[in-house]
């Protein structure tokens, strides 16, 4: 045990007694994360403040007087919370159309009239044009329907906009904004989510922590990972190791102890800045950023346990990969190309569905990336990360088991 001990200490020494190592390891990678997404986010809001002071231009076709108190009352909200007000031109556009249901769903219906495509194109142009900003289209006998408030009798409305143009797009989401406000009367056509401030906040870090964690721990362990065997026989002090009377099962526990920990205290920096920069770079959003506060206690040890699982099995695999290789660029090479597969892997579980299906549970990082958005959005069950602990520990004494008989190899140590 103290062989092990001395050797993790060793390996340790080699990062934290070189000043040059620490910065370029650990400090200057989040300094320089932080830097640029909170400048990205000062652009942003920017552009956003621009986007809110210019004046728009609305075309209101069959004007609703309850959208209008509505969107009289979200201004107003705007003013008392310090923002400027919006300012939004709406003008009354006379087209004898008392249903505008049609005009909605032009492009799914069958054989549209001449009349109707013409109506269709003439609010495209418009918007393409810039006349127009946004179309509101609301039928005959919205306000009576709106007031009515009958699920099968809704009141209809139609706002056409083009999200590639600015102004167009600004308009349209503050437009859906104020209608997402009057949504519990019904509204046909605007789509109903019933998801809470805190569920959308939830999902999007679930997309987001998962796959910046696992990339910046792979990140800190590629280079560090390739030095420790690869390195070793490029400088040729591999031999040196080797002849200490040592187990060469001991020289790889320490090894891989010791890469564990610089791994992780590598991810940290970076992961952290990109975390402390996400309120600047989403600023304006309606992403609450406390919700790491909601986190349990058994969820955030939930975390550390799913990180450190990361950095063992990452480091396990890369040591692999620095024992074959015969030197550092070679083995950087080989741990490219398992960063790829990985990187892969963790971005198909932003889209996956998982539902009861376990399997997914034993693919090595996929499993893990799983385990994460679980944890945030606090739907991990016990048989998922039984299933994500035994799986990774398999896989880790597969890679370490592997290691150690490599690194028992004489061709494989001394090859050219």
């Amino acid at each position: 045990m103290n062989n092990i001990l001395n050797l993790t200490k060793k390996e340790l020494d080699k990062i934290f007694k070189s000043p040059k190592a620490i910065l370029t390891n650990f400090i200057l990678p989040g300094i320089l994360i932080y830097i640029i997404y909170s400048i990205m986010g000062g652009f942003i809001s920017a552009g956003k403040n621009d986007l809110q002071k210019n004046e728009y231009k609305i075309a209101v076709v069959n004007n609703s007087t309850v959208f209008t108190q509505e969107f009289d009352n979200f201004n107003n909200l705007l003013e008392q919370t310090g923002e400027a007000k919006l300012k939004f031109n709406f003008v009354s556009v006379d087209i004898n159309i008392d249903d505008f249901t049609r005009i909605i769903n032009y492009k799914n219906i069958e054989n549209p009239t001449e009349e109707e495509t013409k109506i269709y194109n003439n609010i495209l142009n418009s918007i393409n044009n810039e006349e127009y900003d946004v179309w509101l289209c609301f039928n005959k006998d919205f306000d009576q329907k709106y007031i009515l408030n009958d699920v099968n009798n809704k009141a209809v409305v139609g706002v056409f906009g083009k999200v590639t143009i600015d102004k167009s797009s600004f308009a349209l989401s503050t437009i859906n904004n104020v209608i997402d406000r009057m949504q519990h009367k019904i509204i046909a056509n605007i789509p109903v989510d019933f998801s809470t401030d805190t569920d959308m906040s939830r999902t999007f870090f679930a997309s987001m922590v998962p796959l910046f964690l696992i990339i910046f721990i792979l990140a800190g362990g590629m280079s560090i990972c390739a030095d420790s065997i690869a390195g070793e026989k490029e400088r040729g002090t591999i031999s040196t190791l080797l002849m200490t009377p040592i187990k060469r099962s001991h020289i790889i526990y320490g090894k891989i102890i010791s890469l564990v920990i610089t791994t992780v205290i590598a991810a940290i920096g970076p992961f952290l800045a990109i975390i402390l920069s996400m309120p600047k770079l989403l600023l304006g959003s309606n992403i609450d950023f406390s919700i790491g506060i909601g986190l349990s206690a058994g969820s955030i040890m939930q975390l550390f346990l799913l990180v450190l699982l990361t950095a063992l099995l990452s480091t396990s695999i890369f040591l692999v990969f620095s024992t074959i290789a015969k030197s550092v660029k070679e083995a950087s090479m080989y741990s490219s190309s398992i960063y790829m597969i990985v990187i892969i892997l963790v971005t198909i579980t932003t889209t996956v569905k998982v539902g009861n299906n376990l399997g997914l549970y034993f693919i090595p990082f996929m499993n893990i990336a799983l385990g994460l958005n679980g944890i945030i959005t606090d739907a991990l069950t016990t048989a998922q990360i039984l299933c994500i602990v035994f799986s990774t520990l398999i896989y880790c004494a597969i890679f370490i088991i592997v290691a150690i008989k490599l690194f028992n190899s004489e061709r494989i140590m001394f090859s050219k």
